[in-house]
């Protein structure tokens, strides 16, 4: 009993240490998917965040560039295309949030780190 109790502190003192920790986006590659309204199927690009707070985002027809800003746990991404990703950290490997299109065609969007 007491052997399960210092272990449960424990892991609950880890896991509220990794809440605490700052999570840096800089320098990192993400899989993501994202579904418009209307349609039946999710698109799946990579996006790119750059150290310089540059980014840009591939698929299998095309690429474009854009700018982000990290604050309070929010990313925001605006495309050169006027495509913009408002997301939160979900967790420190994954976001949540939308995406909207250059024509206002909003959806879901969600991304996993790589």
């Amino acid at each position: 009993m007491n052997k399960l109790l210092c272990i449960l502190l424990v892991l609950f003192g880890a896991t509220s240490c990794l809440k605490n920790k700052e999570i840096n986006l800089s320098d990192t590659r993400w899989h993501t998917q994202y579904k418009y309204e209307g349609f039946s199927f999710f698109a799946e690009k990579e996006l790119v965040l750059n150290k310089n707070n540059t980014c840009y985002e591939f698929g299998n027809i095309d690429t474009v560039y854009g700018n982000w800003v990290f604050e309070d746990k929010r990313l925001k991404v605006d495309f050169e295309n006027k495509t913009i990703i408002r997301a939160i950290v979900v967790h420190r490997d994954s976001l949540s949030g939308y995406r909207l299109s250059a024509t206002k065609v909003s959806g879901e969007w969600n991304a996993k780190r790589k």
